[in-house]
């Protein structure tokens, strides 16, 4: 991985943890701008490293660091009821990065919002 990219997956990653803590009260919950810091890395820097900035701030919130919504962190977050959307997100980036190759150019946007609901 070059400095370059390590750069630009940290960078990221610290966009992920501020559209997390941004959040607008809709009904019942919050929605954040997560999700789009989320696929604004997968876009910008591909599959393969975007999926590397998800794993990397799925693992500062694992460690203690508040970086998830409502300024939360830790192991215990990931059980709660928000747990299976934060892996979700892995997961549609494992999504994004299978149909990278064959969604190209403006298909693209095609690939996240199937990845929205893998």
């Amino acid at each position: 991985m070059s400095t370059k990219k390590l750069t630009q997956c940290a960078l990221f990653t610290a966009l992920t943890v501020v559209g997390a803590w941004i959040s607008f009260p809709l009904g019942l919950g919050a929605v954040s701008l997560q999700t789009l810091a989320v696929f604004a890395c997968l876009l910008f820097l591909g599959g393969k490293y975007g999926c590397v900035c998800i794993a990397c701030y799925l693992c500062l919130g694992v460690f203690g660091l508040p970086v998830f919504s409502s300024f939360r962190g830790g192991f215990g977050v990931l059980l709660g009821p928000t747990g299976g959307y934060l892996f979700g997100l892995l997961v549609g980036g494992f999504v994004f990065w299978a149909l990278e190759r064959v969604l190209t150019g403006k298909w693209q946007i095609l690939a996240c919002v199937l990845a929205l609901f893998g």
